[in-house]
């Protein structure tokens, strides 16, 4: 493999290379010389446009100190081979090879003439010799093509980049790493993120996603030396990739560390504090987050910046809206609305009309909710704003779903998931998964919501999106606890509400309380099914989510019918089919409508039961629920209802299965 390597190399610099037994046998003891190491083999193929491998041979072997069997043998190997690669180069191509280990993760050659010192006469024409040279010689590579297209980039491998590292000196080096900031903070000006925004092409995000780790070894760079200035820009272009691709959490903490070099006051200050504060939110913590946030909107506010002040209000409404107080939530999106407006910012009014819409949907005003999402889909398809349409198109999806359109909801989430894959928008491509999970769990098409609900868990844990991660594992548990109750199911909901717990999200907490109940209800634990049930009805009746409030109670009413308390349990599960009929819910109506032909079966009542189980059988199959769904599984109590011998409302409790 080491030949073929060596041989490989050797052609892409010497078309036409063949070596003859001569040069074949001096090639194979050069990659045992070597010991095999690729890296080595590729220096040395490097020297094939200037001499032959015999001649190679010759000269590795007057320079190494090979040792024997010793542990270091291969590092004292390397050291060498790179220690005469350095030398054998004439002293600007030295320089240039220096100076390029300031950059991580690959550059273009622009970026190398800005950064590359070219001395007194600033010509930067030699630059493009220079990094010929080194590529020629092995000592810096050209990467593959990556999505974001381009002009070429080159790149170190880590073993070459430390060793020339250590060719630059202290002064050199920080002068170099200054030019190298300098370089990537004009990737993070107002003018720059506003280009970024306008364009909202996947390449132009991917670009900027190429030099990751450029920005990020720029901006620590600036921390370490108090350069507020380029540690903010690089740190805002840095967080328009994290905020998409993850992971938050090593990033939130170093935008904490800009935070401490920044000014106290001014626009820098404030728009700091908005991004510290969005990452706190999608990691959780909504303590911080909220404190942060505060901060940015006093400091907006002084500065009479109406922008980012209704940024900043938008992001306080998302903490509202995840902590279970959709009330407020309303208010201060809507103040958010009126601010973006005024403020002539459309991207961010289609991001708040999505935020209110969010929140209109969880208080069971579905017809507004309707309207500000499709108002924020209009106005990002004329902005040309590709992530905030496939936000709007997600939460038509929803919309969709919970009114019994399954089709209409797998339209809108494929599209936006086509969507955020073409701009390479992870956390939303979670977020649809978690979607789609849902609705084919709800339709009993088991294997096609696992895949959903694996891979957006997947990036859930990838990126630190602890309350999607939350969310997921919920709807598994449930999905599990309808195909196989058991332990299984049980970790993941209790997992979920663990999660839901600690990011502080009360609607999906009460959610995960509804799904552990009905959990322990199917295993036969009705005490414990009857505690989580009242549990999560006072969530539900808390933060005011009624859709929560319904679907919890006609959960309720089975428990209290199975034990017993049948007048308590008519009582529910009438209360809960009129919320959820209010709000027009109709795969929620479906479930409590067969709760109710069930108790009516069991009660004696086949009239009114065969009336609930022909609308029960209707709603369902508008909603294309399959065989393997809660409601036809539901359904199928009702029809056994209807078979059982006469139970009559004075009959002792059953216990599930009988």
């Amino acid at each position: 493999a080491g030949i073929r390597l060596f041989a490989d190399r050797a052609r892409a610099l010497r078309p036409g290379f063949r070596p003859g037994r001569t040069e074949a046998e001096a090639v194979r003891e050069i990659v045992r010389l070597v010991d095999g190491m690729p890296l080595a083999i590729e220096l040395a193929a490097g020297r094939i446009r200037v001499m032959d491998a015999p001649a190679i041979l010759d000269r590795m072997r007057s320079r190494f100190r090979l040792l024997t069997g010793g542990r270091d043998s291969r590092h004292e190997t390397l050291a060498d081979t790179l220690a005469g690669s350095f030398e054998s180069l004439p002293g600007r191509e030295q320089a240039a090879w220096a100076e390029a280990s300031v950059f991580e993760g690959g550059f273009t050659l622009e970026a190398a003439e800005a950064v590359l010192d070219p001395g007194a006469a600033r010509d930067t024409r030699w630059v493009v010799d220079a990094l010929g040279a080194l590529v020629d010689r092995s000592l810096l590579r050209v990467l593959p093509p990556g999505r974001e297209g381009g002009e070429p980039r080159f790149g170190m491998y880590l073993t070459l980049q430390e060793y020339a590292r250590t060719k630059l000196s202290a002064e050199a080096a920080a002068a170099a790493e200054r030019r190298h900031g300098t370089w990537y903070a004009r990737r993070g000006t107002e003018a720059a993120l506003e280009d970024l925004a306008r364009a909202g092409t996947p390449d132009a995000v991917a670009r900027l996603g190429a030099d990751r780790d450029n920005l990020l070894a720029a901006c620590r760079r600036a921390v370490d030396r108090g350069d507020a200035e380029i540690a903010g820009a690089t740190y805002r272009a840095l967080w328009e990739v994290v905020r998409f691709q993850g992971p938050y959490d090593a990033v939130v903490s170093l935008g904490r560390e800009v935070l401490g070099i920044a000014s106290a006051t001014g626009p820098l200050r404030a728009r700091l504090l908005l991004l510290l504060g969005e990452g706190e939110v999608l990691l959780g913590a909504h303590a911080a987050a909220r404190e942060h946030l505060t901060s940015a909107l006093a400091l907006a506010r002084d500065a009479g910046d109406v922008r980012t002040e209704g940024r900043v209000l938008c992001e306080l409404g998302r903490i509202h809206h995840q902590g279970g107080r959709p009330e407020e939530a309303v208010e201060v999106a809507t103040r958010a609305l009126a601010l973006v407006r005024e403020a002539g910012d459309r991207r961010a009014e289609a991001a708040a009309l999505n935020l209110l819409g969010m929140t209109l949907h969880l208080l069971g005003r579905v017809e507004e909710a309707r309207a500000r999402h499709r108002a924020a889909l209009d106005l990002a398809h004329e902005e040309g704003d590709r992530r905030t349409e496939a936000a709007a198109l997600t939460n038509l999806g929803i919309l969709h779903q919970t009114e019994g359109r399954p089709e209409d909801a797998a339209t809108s989430f494929e599209a936006a998931l086509d969507i955020h894959r073409e701009m390479g928008n992870l956390r939303a491509e979670g977020i649809v998964r978690v979607n789609l999970g849902s609705l084919r769990a709800d339709q009993g098409r088991g294997a096609e919501a696992r895949q959903h609900l694996g891979a957006a868990l997947a990036i859930a844990r990838r990126l630190g999106a602890r309350r999607s991660e939350g969310i997921a594992l919920a709807i598994l548990g449930s999905l599990l606890t309808d195909e196989e109750p058991g332990e299984e199911a049980r970790a993941c909901l209790e997992a979920a509400l663990a999660i839901t717990r600690e990011v502080h999200d009360r609607s999906s907490e009460g959610a995960a309380l509804g799904d552990l109940a009905r959990l322990h209800h199917e295993t036969g634990d009705l005490v414990e099914a009857r505690a989580l049930f009242e549990a999560s009805l006072a969530v539900a009746r808390e933060v005011g989510i009624r859709r929560s409030e319904g679907y919890v109670l006609v959960g309720l009413a089975r428990v209290l019918f199975e034990q017993g308390e049948r007048s308590a349990a008519w009582e529910a599960v009438r209360i809960a089919e009129a919320i959820l009929r209010e709000i027009d819910a109709p795969m929620e109506v479906a479930k409590a409508v067969c709760v109710r032909g069930e108790f009516a079966g069991r009660d004696g009542d086949p009239a009114a039961a065969r009336e609930a189980l022909g609308e029960a059988r209707a709603l369902a199959a508008r909603a294309g629920c399959g065989p393997g769904s809660e409601i036809l599984r539901m359904v199928d109590r009702v029809e056994s209802a209807l078979e059982a011998p006469r139970e009559g409302p004075s009959a002792e409790p059953t216990t599930p299965g009988n």
